[in-house]
């Protein structure tokens, strides 16, 4: 919703003194220094204005009089040169700021936020609004210091312009000028201020729907494969496109208000003019003074208005920079005050004591939730030195509810406990089911985490590998130092063998396992308590299993109705009397050769024509995109439903999805109302024009004023001042409209760009892909980030893109040099040393731009890294926290890492900036000199009648002074195009890599292998490898008709899960067949929870718009009518029917970290039977259900219950992967898969 408009919600700047303070800047800092050298800049650049001034006025008056200027040419090279650098160095001297402030702000952020337990509390409390902290930490931190830095410079320059200048007019004009021009200033002021209110609005809510698009993108990216299972790209897709939908809202309503300040600019530009011609005329009307006096104060007092007036519309472009700048603060001190607020929370007495102690202590302990759900009550339990305990209970009931407590990520609503202090050796150790791994981590990194450095040797460490069976991560050329994407390498099973050992590496007196063999084989698991039995670490154990008896002491469960039972476990709780079912083996693997390595995901190559892939190739490629018709097919839905989308035309929808399917382009329609984009790019030309045809029509109203002035003509010179005023309305409304024009073409851009690239980036499970693909990174940045630099860059208030820029931009300069051509005589003297000008201008942005986009390449891909790395601490939260205060520095570290890359690209950027910059500053300093030596040059091609009057000379060199000028800054302008595209060539390519890779991955997915439809699940021949080519699977033949039922088993990472990714199509085979039903359905190992609402976690991969509009009655199986009773019972029958006394059907959480991993399981098993029970009116109805280890979090007798009620459907052919042997009473054939690519088949 809408902020409120207290001081707490909306920006202001006492925030921004806030995290001034919050940066630590100490009085002798560089940041001071640099502060210091600004202000003495701009002493310096005020100083030169107003000889500039002088000089200004002493050129036109030698020109009129026909006198040698050569020594004032002179003059006025030294003045250029001088003001060249002072300008360069200033703004360098703002990057500078921007970057050290950047630095210490994002330092102290992530500190405070990287403190105690503030990551889990401020990602997953449900008590606080603070949304999104990684785009805080990375986006608003950068986009305060370069506003804060830009407000800082703009501010100290103008205010010391406008003082220096006040004292010349003073001096020339006295006090009625300065009251005149004071009066014109708080005009200005007044209507800026409103202006400013509403782009400072407007721009907050703006940076957070960019946010929430990015983290919907982030969230796919995350969760690739799970969403490819569920086949959930339609529900996904609207998720990011309802983002982006509120993205391009926003970004309309800036783009009104911010071209109003265009008008405001325009205005500002020649109002001091008219202003000074007024006042010139009430005082020295009056006088005696010659002309040439009065054109010499005229001129010089016209020059100083204009500077004074210039300075304030400086003062008051300060909103382009404050708008964003407060926006970002009032995000960034909610998050300070947050974590602020957090830890001096954690340091108020609690009912805990942390120390020296050889036991864990809970007495009378309450736990609830922090929505207030009680979980545990009266809890009492000491557990000492080799006593340990296994905790058991339904799913839900508060197992790993009591971790989060002892881990103090959760408060004891009563009660009293005792924990050791450290975490590590001699203390306690926490081991979640889902561990964290560091990234870019070597595997000795992993290991010892969180140590910075190994306390034992690498052959010990060895040893620990070899004792969880994961050895042969280390039998590579680096060994221990080698490093991996681990999270995507590792089976489940492999990331918590590989956990496993950092409890042998720190040893501590008491280790807390939250299902941390879930994902793995009965031997495996033996194997592992057995080793922690012989170093003697005391165990609290969360699980599921009856085997975990064995290694247990006293078995501690709770009933999920808050009571408890403590008992001792006795050999006949774990011994099991009955036979074990029987299996004949029928079918086995052949002796393997050696494996061969092939990629299954292809990258671009670059070699077959250089054009297509340098940035103009690649600009045209986009801009074809973004030209591109478009079919929409989905509306948005007004009111407070979560599900917004609804099909406009099925059919159309069908057809689109199956065109991007196979691979085919959009031929789009035929009618212009399709294309947007003409008619913006038809109103910037048609406007363009206007301004053009407005402004020398302007600038001979005005010099006849002049005219008119110096001939002391009153009643024509009042004539003429209103018609100069009415003339400059409309130039103003035409030049706002030309810069709104250009704002909505960018935006109709970025539409048409954004909604091609996820029409590609949702079809074939391309999403899944590109995350294996090693050159393309950080999708979610591409997509929404690049994508806005290369079509729009409004959030900036500024046309930094080149594609909406370039229209604007190229059309003025040229118009304004036809009207130049048509009203003056130019020769070619004067031709030939414009366009020497502006050749010398355009050879150094050829050197500069390409440099630049190097440069902006790597610093927008390390902010890439630098993001990601927020969003997996966000994503990871409860894992970093669970491993303690070192985990924490460690972590913190580990981005700091990423975050010093972020710093050295940036100076890269910096210095090359400095150095354009010098160029293009002395280019626009150059800019009078330049047009006063053409003038001289037209008039020794074309002088003056010898009986031409001194005012008719002074009328007409100054307004073709201003028509030269006008052409040469408007020319310099266009040049500006070229730091656009310096600024936008690493987005450009990153976009249009990404774009090239997936048509690539879609020509060359389905060259490997065969695939095809049919009633049953066959594998003939099938061989299983990586996407990086290490063989896991060969001559696999197996067949399973849908009334059967297989079981897949076997050791953490042989490839059982790697098996459904190809059946289900996720990696391409490298040989074989592949027969499989049409209709399938998928439960992966991680359950995926989606943004929204409860009654969205069970029809997911559906949404609103496929919801079929009748029910299936769960106990008759009888077509009745939809209500949310049929979504009760489908609770009730997977027993999650007690989550509605906790939440709604339309609650809207963050589900993946509300419910526990086996209530997401359950809720798993809803959407499952949700699509099973639709039968013929769901278009997800299964015919074969695959589940990879979806009940390994599940208690024995839920996972007995859902297997039974998924055998009583019949007709559904299952296939599971799991290690429990109780499954094998649910199937009737069984593969087991060996190491060394080798596989067996058995039949009961």
């Amino acid at each position: 919703g809408e902020q409120g408009k207290g001081s707490d919600n909306f920006p202001s700047f006492y925030q921004l003194q806030k995290l001034y303070v919050a940066s630590g800047t100490s009085f002798f800092s560089r940041v001071n220094l640099y502060l210091v050298m600004v202000l003495l800049l701009s002493t310096f650049l005020g100083q030169l204005a107003v000889v500039s001034a002088d000089w200004t006025s002493d050129m036109i008056v030698e020109l009129s009089e026909e006198k040698n200027v050569t020594s004032l040419l002179y003059l006025g090279i030294m003045l250029v040169v001088s003001k060249g650098v002072g300008v360069a160095g200033i703004m360098f001297l703002q990057q500078l700021l921007s970057w050290h402030w950047r630095r210490n702000l994002t330092i102290r952020l992530t500190k405070n936020y990287l403190k105690d337990v503030n990551p889990y509390l401020v990602v997953y409390s449900q008590l606080n609004s603070v949304d999104n902290p990684d785009q805080r930490i990375v986006a608003d931190v950068a986009s305060l210091a370069d506003g804060a830095s830009n407000t800082l410079q703009t501010g100290l320059q103008s205010t010391v312009s406008i003082v220096f200048a006040s004292i010349s007019t003073y001096q020339v004009l006295g006090g009625y000028a300065i009251l005149a021009l004071g009066l014109t200033s708080f005009l200005f002021i007044f209507g800026y201020r409103f202006l400013f209110r509403k782009v400072a609005h407007f721009t907050y809510f703006l940076e957070k729907e960019e946010g929430n698009f990015r983290y919907a993108h982030a969230r796919v990216t995350e969760f690739s494969e799970s969403i490819a299972f569920f086949d959930g790209k339609d529900m996904e897709r609207e998720n990011c496109e309802y983002n982006f939908t509120n993205v391009l809202r926003r970004q309309r309503k800036l783009a009104y208000w911010a071209g109003l300040t265009v008008m405001y600019e325009s205005l500002s530009s020649w109002i001091p003019g008219i202003v000074m011609l007024g006042v010139n005329s009430m005082i020295l009307w009056n006088s005696n003074k010659e002309t040439t006096e009065v054109v010499k104060i005229l001129s010089q007092s016209v020059a100083l208005g204009i500077s004074i007036i210039m300075s304030v519309a400086s003062l008051m472009k300060i909103s382009d920079y404050v708008a964003p700048l407060l926006g970002s603060s009032l995000r960034l001190c909610q998050l300070l005050d947050l974590c602020e607020e957090l830890s001096q929370d954690s340091q108020r007495p609690h009912h805990t004591e942390h120390g020296l102690c050889d036991t864990v202590e809970l007495t009378d302990i309450s736990c609830t939730t922090p929505a207030g759900v009680l979980l545990v009550q009266n809890l009492n339990l000491k557990i000492d030195e080799g006593e340990n305990y296994l905790c058991m209970g339904p799913s839900g009931c508060g197992k790993s509810s009591l971790i989060r407590l002892l881990g103090g990520l959760w408060k004891e609503k009563e009660g009293y406990y005792r924990v050791p202090s450290n975490i590590g050796s001699g203390g306690i150790y926490f081991l979640p089911q889902k561990p964290y791994f560091l990234e870019n981590g070597s595997l000795k990194e992993q290991i010892i985490f969180p140590d910075r450095e190994s306390k034992l040797s690498d052959h010990e460490l060895r040893t620990f590998l070899r004792l969880v069976n994961v050895e042969h991560l280390a039998d590579n050329g680096e060994g221990l130092n080698v490093v991996e994407d681990w999270e995507q390498l590792l089976s489940n099973g492999e990331k918590q063998r590989l956990a496993i050992t950092r409890i042998f590496y720190h040893r501590p007196k008491f280790a807390i396992l939250d299902e941390a063999t879930s994902a793995l084989d009965s031997h495996n698991e033996q194997i592992l308590y057995e080793n922690l039995e012989k170093f003697k670490i005391t165990l609290l154990s969360i699980g599921h299993r009856k085997p975990l008896l064995r290694f247990h002491k006293w078995l501690l469960k709770f009933d999920g109705n808050g009571g408890h039972t403590i008992s001792r476990i006795h050999p006949s709780q774990y011994e099991n009397p009955t036979l074990p079912k029987k299996w004949n083996e029928i079918g086995s693997s052949t002796a393997g050769s050696e494996s061969r390595s092939q990629s299954l995901f292809p990258v671009s190559s670059h070699t077959s024509d250089a054009f297509e892939y340098s940035y103009l190739g690649r600009l045209r490629k986009l801009y074809s995109l973004m030209t591109k018709d478009t079919i929409k097919t989905r509306a948005i839905l007004s009111g407070p439903s979560h599900h917004r989308y609804q099909t406009l035309d099925h059919s159309v929808n069908q057809s689109m999805d199956q065109s991007v399917d196979h691979g085919h382009e959009d031929s789009g329609c035929c009618c212009s109302c399709c294309k947007p984009y003409r008619k913006y790019i038809a109103g910037v030309a048609i406007l363009a024009i206007l301004s053009s045809v407005m402004l020398p029509a302007m600038m001979t109203m005005n010099n006849k004023t002049i005219q008119a002035y110096l001939d002391r003509d009153a009643s024509t010179f009042a004539i003429l001042t209103g018609g100069s005023f009415g003339m400059l309305l409309v130039y103003a409304l035409s030049n706002s409209a030309v810069s709104l024009s250009s704002y909505l073409l960018g935006i109709c851009f970025r539409e048409s760009l954004t909604t091609h690239v996820h029409k590609k980036y949702f079809s074939n499970r391309m999403y899944m892909l590109l995350s294996n693909t090693p050159e393309i990174d950080n999708c979610d940045q591409r997509i929404s980030s690049n994508v806005d630099d290369v079509t729009t860059g409004l959030r900036s208030i500024g046309l930094s893109s080149v594609t909406s820029n370039f229209f604007k931009q190229l059309l003025m300069p040229l118009l304004q040099l036809g009207v130049l051509f048509v009203m003056t005589n130019l020769t070619w003297r004067p031709s030939a040393a414009m366009g020497g000008f502006c050749l010398v201008v355009l050879i150094g942005n050829l050197i500069f731009v390409p440099l630049l986009g190097r440069r902006t390449f790597d610093q927008s891909k390390a902010e890439g890294y630098f993001r990601m790395s927020h969003i997996k601490i966000r994503e990871c939260a409860e894992q970093i926290c669970f491993s303690g205060a070192e985990a924490l520095k460690r972590v913190e570290e580990k981005t700091f890492v990423k975050f010093e890359a972020v710093l050295d690209a940036w100076w890269n950027v910096i210095t090359t900036t400095f150095f354009y910059n010098l160029l293009m500053q002395t280019s626009v300093a150059s800019s009078p000199l330049i047009a006063f030596y053409v003038l001289r040059l037209l008039m020794a091609d074309n002088p003056f009648p010898p009986d031409t009057p001194v005012s008719q000379k002074f009328s007409e060199l100054n307004l073709d002074n201003q028509l030269i000028a006008v052409v040469l800054s408007t020319t310099l302008g266009f040049m500006q195009v070229f730091l656009a595209v310096g600024s936008n060539q690493g987005a450009v390519a990153r976009v249009a890599q990404m774009w090239e890779t997936m048509k690539l991955i879609s020509k060359k997915k389905n060259d490997i292998g065969e695939k095809s439809i049919g009633s049953k699940l066959a594998l003939e021949n099938l061989e299983v490898v990586t996407p990086h080519g290490r063989e896991l699977i060969r001559d696999l033949t197996i067949s399973v008709l849908p009334s059967e039922s297989l079981i897949i088993m076997g050791p953490s990472g042989v490839g059982k899960s790697s098996l459904l990714r190809v059946i289900s199509g996720l990696w391409s085979q490298k040989s074989g067949q592949i027969t499989t039903p049409e209709k399938v359905f998928f439960l992966p190992q991680n359950p995926y929870m989606v943004i929204g609402s409860l009654r969205d976690q069970i029809i997911y991969p559906l949404n609103s718009r496929q919801q079929p509009s009748t029910e299936i009655n769960l106990e008759t199986f009888e077509t009745i009518q939809n209500s949310d009773e049929e979504f009760v019972k489908l609770l009730e029958m997977v027993n999650f029917g007690y989550i509605l006394k906790r939440y709604s059907l339309d609650s809207v959480e963050i589900w993946n970290s509300v419910l526990s991993r086996g209530e997401q399981q359950k809720l798993s098993f809803a959407r499952l039977f949700y699509h099973i029970t639709l039968g013929r009116n769901s278009p997800k109805e299964p015919v074969f259900v695959f589940l990879d280890e979806a009940t390994s979090a599940m208690d024995p007798e839920n996972e007995f219950h859902v297997y039974s009620l998924l055998k009583e459907f019949g007709n559904i052919g299952i296939v599971s992967i799991g290690h429990r042997e109780s499954l094998l009473d649910f199937h009737e054939k069984r593969l087991q898969i060996e190491a060394n690519s080798k596989w067996k088949l058995f039949s009961s």
